[in-house]
């Protein structure tokens, strides 16, 4: 009996889940909605309208409460292989939880060490742009006010 000849597309698709199973793109973690759903109703108290965010990697969720978007999924951005919870209002700004995937409590370390290598970065990207002596001056300035 002859096997049927898979399409391109099919090939394609396998190739590509079978290399980013555990990718860098997916933040190192598996997360099911089983695993958003509890992490949802431990951190919101619901996870009513909790679905898979479309145009986005397989482990996104979304919920919606009124103005407020929630995003559950892996921090892909932090490296720090935990769970990202973001919080954003229209127009307001935004917060983010970090969870650890196996026991969901809030890691504070993880948090800490983001925020630390996000303002070291857009501090990199504040000397970049301006150059070291435009930078030093400002500096020289904001200490030396009376």
């Amino acid at each position: 009996m002859a096997r049927k000849q898979k399409t391109t597309a099919e090939v394609q698709a396998a190739i590509f889940k079978r290399e980013h199973r555990k990718s860098p793109l997916r933040g190192g973690v598996k997360l099911t909605l089983k695993k958003a759903r509890e992490l949802a109703l431990r951190e919101f108290g619901t996870a009513k309208g909790l679905q898979r965010e479309e145009d986005a990697l397989p482990d996104y969720y979304i919920m919606q409460f009124g103005n407020m978007r929630v995003r559950i999924a892996p921090d892909t951005n932090g490296g720090t292989g935990c769970i990202l919870i973001e919080v954003s209002l229209n127009g307001c700004g935004r917060a983010f939880q970090l969870h650890d995937p196996e026991t969901l409590q809030q890691d504070f370390e993880a948090e800490e060490n983001r925020l630390r290598k996000d303002r070291r970065e857009a501090l990199q990207d504040w000397i970049g742009t301006n150059g070291p002596d435009v930078c030093h001056a400002e500096v020289e300035k904001i200490w030396n006010r009376p």
